[in-house]
């Protein structure tokens, strides 16, 4: 083998260790913003916890990847971070087709949770949501940046008819006080909501028709990973779901 030869082959061997060494060291930023008891800080932990984060945790230890700690963000400026590309990855996000350009899917996803519209206990018999044409006159709380659906949106844009607020339990408490009629939330995560901060006994979901049955995803940006390499966090999660843990997890944040 020539000098040249030998340089040449020992320059690629470099390059290919350096990379390998880079790709393992990579730490993926992968962020969040809070929906209890999936995703929350915890102060006496000093941490974000929930089944999500367990579940993003559990995924990433099984691949032997590591990534930052976990921070809560308000879900418009962590969406917007995230189709940037500022971030590696957001959960929990729904898919929609602006989402799609830029971000990957996994095929497994976190859970599915319907999207409900919550009254006053008070106006049990007064207000009901067989269609849109119920809601017409009333006005509904909705969280900005969310992803209802577009016959939805169309439908409160018409009729100017809603109002925004940058979080669930915001949402939840106008209702409460009366500064909305309805209010848009997750069931499962509208009850946690309105349980912890102290109004259960005076909302209730109106579970009849839903709004959408959302399927709530990690996404990853198309621009920071692979789809390979996300079909294989995809498989290892999964697998995870599988587990002795995740069972313990789904009893301990009451899914």
């Amino acid at each position: 083998m020539s000098s040249t030869l030998r340089s040449l082959c020992l320059s690629l061997f470099l390059t290919a260790l350096a990379s390998a060494a880079f790709a393992g060291e990579r730490i993926y930023n992968l962020q969040c913003d809070s929906t209890p008891p999936w995703i929350y800080f915890d102060k006496t932990e000093n941490r974000v916890v929930g089944l999500w984060a367990a579940m993003v945790r559990g995924a990433m230890k099984s691949m032997g990847e590591k990534h930052e700690e976990f921070t809560i963000f308000p879900w418009a400026r962590l969406l917007e971070m995230g189709l940037k590309g500022e971030l590696d990855g957001v959960f929990g996000a729904t898919i929609n087709e602006e989402r799609m350009k830029v971000m990957w899917f996994p095929e497994e996803p976190l859970m599915e949770d319907p999207w409900v519209l919550w009254i006053r206990k008070a106006d049990v018999g007064k207000l009901k949501f067989t269609s849109f044409e119920d809601l017409k006159g009333h006005t509904v709380g909705l969280v900005r940046g969310y992803n209802y659906t577009k016959e939805f949106w169309d439908f409160v844009k018409a009729e100017k008819n809603y109002e925004e607020v940058t979080h669930d339990a915001m949402n939840l408490r106008k209702l409460v006080e009366g500064r909305v009629d309805y209010a848009v939330a997750a069931l499962r995560f509208g009850g946690y909501t309105a349980r912890e901060e102290g109004f259960l006994e005076q909302v209730v979901p109106l579970t009849e028709k839903t709004i959408v049955n959302s399927v709530f995803y990690i996404m990853f940006n198309k621009g920071k990973v692979s789809q390979e390499w996300v079909q294989k966090f995809s498989e290892h999660l999964k697998k995870f779901k599988g587990t002795d843990e995740y069972a313990k997890l789904l009893v301990q944040y009451g899914k």
